[in-house]
């Protein structure tokens, strides 16, 4: 117990590697659950869909990426808002950041993309997905149940 204690910015790095690798792999998970869920069309359709998500997985992960060193960004903010010390212990308090954000926006931005500001049709749609999931907190089926409990769970118990 002593070599975790020792030297704890080092623990929460290594924590933090463990779980970028664990939520990259329940974002996979959740995400084909979710595309099984809302498939539409006939099986060749389908298979082709399902191919094309496939074929997009590290664009989407490079956007997860960034959307989640964005909430990182802003989780480091309101973390200090809230009297963490910013000279002092910085570095925790961007570890604690970075954790909280791995947690919360990880993988609903794997699963859903990131809420887009732009004016087209599907990027309305999914910001207005996200509203429902994590402002009206109603989540409507079993896969965003997963999505969005886990993340308010987070939030609650930081």
């Amino acid at each position: 117990m002593e070599a975790l204690t020792a030297r704890p910015a080092v623990t929460v790095a290594w924590t933090l590697a463990g779980l970028c690798v664990l939520q990259v792999w329940w974002g996979t998970w959740v995400r084909k659950w979710y595309f099984e869920q809302n498939a539409h069309g006939t099986s060749e359709e389908i298979k082709i869909t399902r191919a094309k998500a496939k074929g997009v997985w590290f664009a989407r992960l490079r956007e997860v990426v960034g959307f989640t060193l964005l909430a990182t960004a802003v989780t480091n903010i309101v973390i200090v808002l809230f009297r963490a010390p910013l000279v002092s212990h910085h570095l925790q308090t961007g570890l604690l950041a970075a954790t909280v954000a791995i947690l919360t926006a990880f993988v609903p931005t794997f699963v859903f993309g990131y809420p887009a500001l732009t004016s087209d049709m599907p990027a309305l749609v999914n910001r207005l997905n996200w509203i429902r999931l994590f402002a009206e907190l109603s989540p409507r089926n079993p896969v965003e149940w997963i999505v969005v409990y886990p993340a308010i769970g987070t939030v609650v118990g930081a």
